[in-house]
C-alpha cells in the first residue's frame, strides 16, 4: 500500500518503503547514530547497512564518523533529503487515512493489539529482525 502511495506522490523513483522510516527519524532529529536509528525503527543492523547504502547512493543522506566515538557513524540529511519532507509526510498521512477508512473501530482495536504483540516480540529478540 505504501508503494502505491509513494508512486502517487511521485516518490517511487526516489524511495523504497524501508527508506521512509530512516528519513522520518532524521527529519525528527538529524545527525543520529546509525545504531540509534536502527533501534528506533526496529530493524537489524544488517538491514540498516543496505538501507543506508541506498540512501547515500540516492544522495539523500551523508555519513560521518561520530566525533565522540570514531567506531560509530552518524547520518545527516542532505538538502535533497530534506526537500522530500513535504511529499513524504503527505504520503504517510494518506496511508494513515486509507487505513483508517478501511477498518471498523473493532478492527482498528484488534490491529493495534496485534501490532503490540509483534513489537513486543521484536523487542525481545532485537537481532532477529
Amino acid at each position: 500500500m505504501l508503494e502505491r502511495i509513494l508512486k502517487k506522490e511521485g516518490l517511487d523513483k526516489k524511495l523504497r518503503p524501508g527508506m521512509c522510516n530512516v528519513l522520518l527519524a532524521l527529519l525528527d532529529e538529524d545527525g543520529q547514530r546509525i545504531s540509534t536509528i536502527a533501534s528506533r525503527i526496529r530493524v537489524a543492523k544488517s538491514t540498516m547497512t543496505g538501507t543506508v547504502d541506498r540512501l547515500k547512493a540516492s544522495g539523500l543522506v551523508r555519513v560521518k564518523v561520530d566525533s565522540k566515538d570514531r567506531r560509530a557513524q552518524r547520518l545527516s540529511l542532505t538538502a535533497k533529503g530534506k526537500s522530500l519532507e513535504p511529499a513524504l509526510r503527505t504520503a504517510l498521512a494518506q496511508l494513515g487515512s486509507t487505513l483508517g477508512e478501511t477498518m471498523s473501530a473493532a478492527e482498528k482495536k484488534e490491529f493495534s493489539r496485534l501490532l503490540e504483540v509483534v513489537i513486543d516480540s521484536m523487542e525481545s529478540k532485537p537481532d532477529s529482525v
